[in-house]
């Protein structure tokens, strides 16, 4: 062996452990293998409105590796086909009413949560911080903790799909999703759950430097009409990397909704 590739050998070694020692010190100081998963407990109550798109958002995520747990309260077990959908999205974890006891060890074992179909109870208890049963203790507790939380209100606004007539209970409805939003959880309206995690526009929380309902992204290549109509009244202005491309439709839909696209 020549002298040049004994010296690359050794260099070649140094590196290796370099960066093995790099990782493990990364991993002491954080508490977490640079490998694990994102772990995603998915709180479902008492409705199964679009229950298919639910099925079909929850898959996707599972395909992308995502490590799910499952949480049903007593009338989500009652209600929903919970066999036909363990069938088809396959989670790690199934835990139920009788795991309530559990509930902090399961919050403090998840980085976010997804509560797909919101029901009014569910809803109502949440917002004014009441904690009585599986369900809204964990949905409490991981929101009081700051993490991210995905919440679709839609079987709320329209319980299970019959449309308030009353003007007075539809805006005390409304006030508690703009509680839940006020908590810190993403309000959406489409069970996309992998575009708002991955790729959709965080809306978690404010840039402490600037006023306030600024918004800043992820990198993100592609900004839809879609991640526009997301930010409607959550956000005024819109941070974007140079380089991601924003589609025609939503930079005039950005200006219908008064939301600034800004480019840094």
């Amino acid at each position: 062996m020549s002298n040049r590739e004994l010296i690359r050998n050794i260099l070649k070694d140094i590196t290796v452990k370099a960066s093995s020692s790099n990782n493990k010190d990364r991993t002491k100081t954080t508490g977490t293998n640079l490998n694990i998963k994102k772990r995603v407990v998915v709180l479902f109550t008492g409705s199964n409105i679009k229950l298919d798109e639910v099925i079909k958002g929850l898959r996707n995520l599972k395909q992308q590796d995502y490590l799910l747990t499952l949480c049903f309260s007593e009338n989500a077990e009652r209600i929903l086909d919970k066999d036909r959908i363990l069938t088809i999205v396959k989670p790690e974890k199934v835990l139920l009413e009788r795991d309530r006891d559990r509930y902090m060890d399961i919050v403090n074992f998840t980085d976010m949560a997804i509560v797909p179909i919101l029901t009014q109870n569910t809803l109502a208890k949440v917002s004014t911080g009441v904690q009585d049963n599986f369900i809204t203790m964990l949905l409490w507790q991981i929101l009081w903790l700051g993490k991210k939380v995905i919440i679709n209100p839609d079987s709320a606004l329209s319980n299970r799909g019959t449309h308030c007539r009353n003007s007075k209970m539809l805006n005390l409805i409304k006030k508690h999703v703009d509680k839940l939003k006020e908590f810190g959880a993403d309000i959406i309206h489409d069970h996309d759950y992998l575009n708002h995690i991955e790729i959709n526009i965080e809306t978690g929380q404010d840039n402490e430097k600037s006023s306030s309902n600024e918004e800043q992204s992820k990198v993100k290549e592609l900004i839809t009409e879609r991640d526009i109509l997301n930010l409607v009244g959550k956000k005024d202005n819109l941070y974007l990397t140079k380089g991601t491309i924003i589609t025609p439709l939503a930079r005039d839909t950005a200006k219908e909704k008064k939301i600034r696209i800004i480019y840094r």
